[in-house]
């Protein structure tokens, strides 16, 4: 049928066949291009920032549980638990800032039930923390083990605020590993197709 055409019409079905098949190259490509933008969008402006206020609690709790263990230890020395107190205010800044920074991130009802949770954990170990510091600092305690004993029921609430954040710290971390793969696995796929429908 092609040969009984003249070669002028050869000429326009060939280059109109060229034409479509760069118009649909040229849309499985952008189609593939905002597909991984968009993935990427999502870690870089979700999932690697929230996973960074995660760790930033993390290791804000890890630093004020030194900072209780150093009040501790220095039982009997005034200024040692005083400077050690204000070391674990300090850290209570910190975790609350976390707190306050994920709650742009917690765009899921499972995120936003583990913030109230840690928010609540964070209080009931506050809550046993402060009266008993206030009164070691006082010198109210006859033993170091009286302040110990004073102290331990805050360690519950204390271990789910910390078990919580890791959590949300190593969910963050799975999921951005996670839209990286399918990402890859995206542009790999346009790639392959691309070369699939190339002429030869």
């Amino acid at each position: 049928m092609l040969n009984r055409l003249k070669i002028s019409a050869r000429l326009s079905l060939g280059f109109g066949t060229l034409v479509l098949f760069s118009i649909v190259l040229i849309g499985i490509g952008a189609f593939g291009l905002n597909v991984a933008d968009k993935s990427l969008a999502g870690i870089t402006k979700q999932l690697i920032p929230a996973n960074i206020v995660a760790t930033r609690a993390k290791v804000s709790l890890i630093q004020s549980r030194a900072a209780q263990m150093t009040m501790l230890a220095s039982f009997g020395n005034t200024e040692a638990i005083r400077k050690a107190k204000q070391e674990w205010d300090s850290h209570q800044v910190e975790i609350d800032k976390a707190a306050a920074d994920f709650v742009a991130y917690a765009v899921t009802p499972q995120n936003q039930k583990s913030l109230a949770d840690f928010k609540t954990f964070t209080k009931d170990w506050r809550d046993v923390l402060v009266p008993a510091m206030g009164k070691l600092d006082a010198g109210g305690y006859a033993s170091m083990a009286d302040a110990v004993q004073a102290m331990q029921p805050a360690d519950k609430s204390y271990d789910l605020a910390f078990k919580l954040v890791a959590g949300i710290d190593t969910t963050m971390a799975e999921g951005s590993a996670a839209l990286f793969k399918k990402v890859a696995q995206a542009m790999s796929a346009i790639y392959l197709t691309l070369l699939s429908v190339s002429p030869s």
